[in-house]
């Protein structure tokens, strides 16, 4: 166990930190959004299988738009820090292997003073040894 993280018979917690990149065509252009996310991740078993999960933190993002002058869409670049939560399920297939189901929202400022909310969904494997 990490001295990150903390473990009961009911509830545990532990960091977690990833990176973001998403690309998106606009306006004539390119949007482009990058991000390093460190939060808080705790998880409350439901039952010996299953697991709601949550996640609170804070993300630096860096953006990036190009656009055409007459498509109305702002263009510049922004860095900014932004709050970023998440909420999920885990399903213990055994006590190695879990499968996850996760939504994540990260707030990025974007040029013009644009704030919006950069979305994720994911599921994943887990193996724990």
């Amino acid at each position: 166990m990490s001295p990150l993280e903390t473990n009961s018979a009911r509830t545990s917690a532990r960091a977690s930190s990833s990176l973001l990149r998403c690309l998106r065509s606009r306006g004539g252009g390119r949007t482009k959004a990058d991000g390093i996310n460190i939060s808080l991740v705790g998880k409350l078993p439901l039952n010996p299988a299953f697991n709601l999960l949550g996640k609170i933190g804070t993300t630096y993002s860096r953006t990036d738009v190009s656009s055409d002058p007459t498509s109305g869409v702002v263009a510049g670049s922004e860095q900014d820090f932004g709050v970023s939560y998440g909420i999920g399920v885990e399903y213990a297939f055994t006590r190695n292997w879990s499968a996850a189901l996760q939504f994540e929202s990260h707030d990025m400022k974007f040029a013009g003073d644009r704030n919006d909310h950069v979305a994720a969904t994911t599921l994943s494997v887990r193996y724990r040894y």
